[in-house]
């Protein structure tokens, strides 16, 4: 349309004419275009169709319009002007004191009240709506005026690289992320910082490339680097902490759990390896999780979510299935860095922090159990096969029952994993122990004790010893009183036997020493390879699900983030009776605080004794 506008003018001669009739004339020209457009397209293009279908109104209609120009005045500067002189600017380009001059006539022939009002509606007609609300401010009371000043002057801050980090899904791609930070910054704002200011924050996270081995099968990080780098982005995240202890101690000590765990079921890619008897089926992962960093009495930090995937850390993963050799070759392997680490050192400030680390061997299962100490399974049956058939039809009964009266599917093997026995399957059960003994045959009593029993170990509370021993003794009598002619499994054995010697060796409440978060992870393990990996080569896999392990744990990361809130369950009276001292959730959660000793009980007995990520009850 600018082309015609240049044609008119320099046919016509517009020289400099007013703002109105401009606006006229481009008007009345874009409603032609808009016209002559449409009969374009309805004459599909042709020129000779378009010619023949519109002569008439091509002939007939004219484009009529009013050009108003504005009268040269005379100059006051000089005497006279013969010349033309330079051209006339545009009054947006215009200084100040021309402006001035050239709305003189509006100034002095219009009120206040009406020039305030024509600005207002030519902003809206522009479809300049900010513009026309602080034109409507400004003519409206003071107090308007201050707030619109107040609101003009409030930018939103644009959060630090650390912090996107920890509000970005793990789920997120490069590609994601530069659309977030692209449409918010056609939206007017800059909240989000560069995808180059987040590669930085991603490589502070890693330890130093010479501690990482990534090969085609196994990717491992060096024990002492890994827990050097764990401490320094504690000291980063507890800073205000540490300076308040700082003046009388410089020494801490950081209680660590690791464990071992293998998952199956992986998805298997169309690369090659270089020896061909190796598979991508299967995972063998390595990992630990920090619980608390402490000095003497004074808890620096304490992890929110021992059980949860927060905070944890990979060591190394190795894809081989999960066998005895495998499993004691590499524990062994862990345990010689155990021995032979060093403390870690951390400069803070003008002083220098030392931390002693304390690891706990506890993330393990009973087939782990097994294989470190060589132990062979004794559970053999010694059934007739005619026995054996009546064993199955009951508990197809019993599996049938469970499906139509509690929509529970209980023991269903899951493809390539595990099986239908998971936390919540357990949960349900024990909650309806009037139901599941109906079912079962089993006695109630025995369901609701053992209950109490599962609540006590996992609730991350210190446990009376000396009540829970009674107790656990107590419900094998009840046991053996009703069922002497079946022997009691190994593992309901070491919970009613030696589960008080394993709380008492413990540094920490038993509950926080679970291998629920190593399990948990193996989940992760599954979505980083397929949707966060590349595909170019089975080592670039290996390195991009490493590094999305390590941020998605590190520990300055995971402070940031917002941990949602769990409904608290209330403890009943019987497991009130065996643990010491429960903190409610707000009390556990306030991990950016230290305390002298453990805060008592309030009165409050709404505690939350669910687990965060549990597979297993």
């Amino acid at each position: 349309m600018s082309h015609i506008y240049d044609y008119l003018s320099t046919k016509y001669h517009f020289g400099d004419i007013t703002e109105s009739s401009l606006k006229e004339i481009k008007l009345k020209i874009s409603n032609f275009w808009n016209k002559i457009g449409n009969k374009w397209l309805a004459s599909g293009k042709s020129k000779e169709r378009f010619l023949m279908n519109n002569k008439a109104w091509l002939d007939e209609n004219d484009i009529q319009f009013t050009v108003t120009t504005f009268v040269p005045q005379p100059s006051t500067s000089t005497a006279a002007v013969t010349s033309a002189g330079r051209p006339r600017k545009d009054f947006e380009k215009s200084s100040f004191k021309t402006k001035k001059r050239r709305v003189a006539n509006l100034v002095e022939s219009r009120s206040v009240s009406e020039l305030v009002t024509a600005a207002k509606i030519a902003a809206r007609s522009a479809r300049q709506r900010k513009i026309a609300n602080v034109i409507r401010d400004i003519g409206g009371t003071p107090k308007n005026i201050v707030m619109s000043k107040v609101s003009d002057s409030i930018n939103p801050r644009q959060i630090t690289s650390d912090e996107a980090l920890a509000y970005i899904d793990s789920k997120s791609t490069t590609h994601s992320n530069k659309q977030t930070r692209k449409w918010e910054t056609k939206a007017g704002h800059n909240v989000f910082p560069s995808y180059y200011s987040l590669l930085k924050s991603k490589q502070a996270c890693y330890p130093a490339d010479e501690h990482i081995a990534i090969t085609e099968t196994r990717s491992e990080i060096n024990f002492q680097a890994l827990l050097n780098k764990i401490v320094e982005r504690l000291v980063l995240a507890q800073n205000e902490v540490i300076s308040s202890v700082l003046p009388t101690s410089s020494s801490f000590t950081l209680v660590t759990k690791w464990g071992c765990d293998g998952s199956s079921g992986h998805s298997t890619y169309k690369q090659r390896f270089e020896n061909t008897e190796s598979t991508d089926e299967f995972l063998f992962v390595f990992s630990l999780v920090p619980l608390r960093l402490f000095d003497g009495s004074k808890i620096i930090w304490q992890n929110p979510r021992p059980s949860s995937t927060l905070y944890c850390r990979p060591i190394k993963f190795i894809f081989a299935k999960e066998m005895n050799e495998l499993t004691l070759a590499e524990t062994n392997k862990v345990l010689d860095k155990i021995s032979a680490l060093l403390p870690t050192l951390i400069n803070f400030g003008a002083s220098q922090i030392s931390v002693k680390h304390d690891l706990l061997l506890t993330m393990t299962d009973g087939k782990v159990c097994n294989a470190l100490t060589e132990t062979l399974s004794s559970q053999k049956c010694f059934r007739s096969d005619e026995d054996k058939a009546n064993i199955i039809i009951r508990s197809d009964e019993i599996k049938l029952k469970f499906k139509t009266e509690t929509g529970l599917i209980v023991d269903k093997a899951k493809p390539g994993f595990g099986s239908s026995n998971d936390g919540n399957t357990a949960r349900r059960f024990f909650k309806n122990a009037e139901v599941s003994a109906q079912i079962t045959g089993l006695d109630v009593e025995i369901i609701k004790k053992f209950d109490v029993i599962l609540k006590t170990l996992s609730s991350e509370f210190e446990i009376n010893l000396d009540e829970f021993n009674k107790f656990c003794l107590e419900t094998r009598r009840h046991y053996l009183s009703l069922y002497s002619w079946y022997n009691i499994p190994a593992t309901v054995h070491k919970m009613l036997i030696h589960s008080t010697e394993v709380i008492k060796a413990a540094l920490l409440p038993i509950g926080q020493l679970s291998e629920e978060a190593q399990e948990a992870r193996n989940k992760d393990c599954r979505r980083f390879r397929e949707y966060n990996t590349r595909k170019c080569s089975r080592v670039a896999t290996n390195r991009d699900l490493l590094s999305m392990l390590i941020i998605t744990s590190d520990p300055l990361i995971n402070s940031l983030r917002e941990i949602p809130k769990k409904k608290p369950d209330k403890i009943c009276t019987e497991v009130l009776k065996l643990i010491v001292s429960p903190r409610t959730e707000e009390s556990r959660s306030e991990s950016s605080s230290y305390c002298s000793t453990i805060p008592q009980n309030s009165g409050d007995n709404t505690v939350d004794y669910s687990s965060d990520d549990s597979d297993d009850y």
